[in-house]
């Protein structure tokens, strides 16, 4: 694990005072990495699901979307690396260094598209529009499953959109290969970009 991060060092070396990290967890997130700050980091992107204290920046607020920064430690698993959690806290300014424990770090927002989806029905194939083949194998099977025990080998535009914008885990283990069905088809627009930045950059 990264030895303690001072949170006045790492502010002095990316010559930006702590004052103006609030609001900024995203690109203060993406400085650390690109810094050097944590060695084989990523910037992450997605919503804060901890507790916000009362009377601070982000109180009241029933969507609130955070970046912080993630490492791979052989020995504790992934590490989150938060340098602006003290805000939700309402604490004086450090950075949080430690595996999330509690789930409060949600990337690319899964869990909100998780409630989205759950009562949201596949759409239909009325064969109109543009048609486009499902991969064979298990990713097509994958993709079938999605769409609710689909049959045909032919999807529709709203059905990629709706195969797109499914939460990760639905994907049964193989998102980026569908990812990049969909993008062989000419369609990755459609897939939210946390989420194709989480599976592709691997």
């Amino acid at each position: 694990m990264l030895k303690h991060l001072d949170v006045e060092v790492v502010a002095k070396k990316l010559a930006i005072p702590t004052k103006e990290w609030p609001g900024n967890c995203y690109a203060i997130a993406s400085a650390i990495v690109k810094a050097g700050i944590v060695p084989k980091g990523k910037a992450r992107y997605g919503h804060w699901l901890g507790p916000v204290a009362d009377g601070t920046m982000f109180w009241g607020n029933p969507i609130i979307r955070h970046g912080w920064a993630e490492y791979t430690d052989k020995d504790f698993g992934t590490i989150v690396v938060d340098p602006t959690r003290w805000v939700f806290e309402g604490k004086k300014p450090y950075i949080y260094q430690a595996p999330d424990f509690d789930g409060f770090y949600d990337i690319g927002g899964n869990k909100l598209l998780e409630g989205l989806m759950a009562n949201r029905e596949a759409p239909e194939n009325d064969g109109s529009g543009q048609q486009y083949n499902l991969p064979k194998g298990k990713v097509g099977e994958s993709i079938r499953h999605i769409l609710g025990g689909y049959s045909s080998n032919e999807v529709n535009m709203d059905q990629i959109s709706y195969i797109a914008n499914q939460p990760l885990n639905n994907f049964c283990g193989f998102a980026a290969d569908i990812y990049k069905w969909i993008k062989n088809n000419g369609q990755q627009a459609r897939v939210p970009m946390d989420n194709w930045d989480y599976i592709m950059e691997e």
